[in-house]
């Protein structure tokens, strides 16, 4: 997840699209359940119930995120001219 920040944040549309509405909150519920799935699954001990509530934050976490990201992707495309101005600009510095 990092590493798809980092590379949105040279595309201030993409990054839009990914931090506003329902994708935004979809990629942000992402990262919470994800990161509490790895807190509960580091956690001491090895009882049923904790396995099954890591697996079931981190499974939720993968759904979310999947979710946001296809929702993100579609609010993108609405916009054409900011799809055109984004492959203009790899286009650019591809042949530079």
């Amino acid at each position: 997840m990092a590493a798809l920040e980092l590379e949105v944040s040279g595309n201030p549309e993409a990054a839009r699209t990914l931090h506003q509405g329902s994708a935004g909150l979809l990629w942000d519920g992402a990262k919470g359940l994800l990161a509490a799935g790895i807190v509960v699954s580091l956690l001491p001990g090895r009882s049923p119930w904790k396995r099954r509530l890591g697996g079931t934050l981190t499974t939720a976490g993968a759904l979310c995120l999947r979710f946001g990201l296809l929702v993100s992707g579609k609010q993108a495309v609405r916009d054409p001219q900011a799809v055109i101005r984004a492959q203009r600009k790899n286009r650019s510095r591809l042949s530079e």
